[in-house]
């Protein structure tokens, strides 16, 4: 399922600490690292896809290392920007 960015501006943050919502836990830093390994796989920097997001390399760097909440808006350019979809980035976080 390709990812998409009609959320509307419609926020979720997705948290650090893990969350439960309908059977799915939603851990931010397993998140953060699928998405780091996705970039290093398609060796782009920081920078880059710092730029493509319209962030500091220093703001990315903390939202791929977990200190930083993931919105939902930013999740679905981040999959665009990555060419990934999305499950594949939630991967660490769907049920087996």
């Amino acid at each position: 399922m390709p990812c998409s960015c009609e959320s509307g501006g419609a926020f979720i943050l997705l948290h650090s600490r893990k969350l439960k919502e309908s059977n799915i836990m939603y851990d931010e830093v397993a998140i953060a690292k699928a998405i780091r390994e996705r970039r290093l796989q398609l060796n782009y920097s920081q920078e880059y896809v710092a730029g493509e997001l319209g962030l500091s390399q220093n703001a990315y760097s903390k939202l791929e290392l977990g200190y930083t909440s993931i919105t939902l808006f930013r999740f679905f350019a981040i999959c665009l920007i990555l060419k990934a979809d999305t499950q594949e980035l939630l991967k660490p976080c769907l049920p087996s």
